[in-house]
């Protein structure tokens, strides 16, 4: 998870490395933003679930592998089982679908 990476490399080698990965989310949702099918709620609220994975150097320097549209959202195990259903909520709070005081979560990160 991203807490056992903080907690592996310690909080500023976290942070220095979390502003670069959200660099590179930043340039991808900006090259590809109008090539997404976006479909609209009731809310009039849209998503769009992607998965990014990266790897990074020993210097903290990340590289983005892949960008997969709909990432497998089954679980192989109860941690993993965990993460994912926080994501869920997190995304039907962000669409406000569930009201921000039933997530207790809410990880999500702004990307502009």
């Amino acid at each position: 998870t991203l807490q056992e990476l903080q907690s592996y490399i310690g909080t500023d080698n976290y942070q220095l490395l979390w502003n670069r990965i959200c660099k590179i989310i930043s340039k991808c949702k900006h090259a590809f933003y109008n090539k997404i099918n976006f479909s609209v709620n009731k809310n009039n609220n849209c998503f769009q679930l992607l998965g990014l994975d990266f790897i990074f150097t020993s210097d903290l320097n990340p590289f983005l592998l892949e960008c997969n549209k709909g990432p497998q959202m089954l679980y192989i195990n109860q941690k993993e089982k965990k993460m994912k259903e926080k994501i869920i909520l997190d995304i039907l709070t962000t669409c406000k679908i569930v009201s921000p005081k039933y997530n207790k979560y809410n990880n999500f990160t702004l990307i502009k």
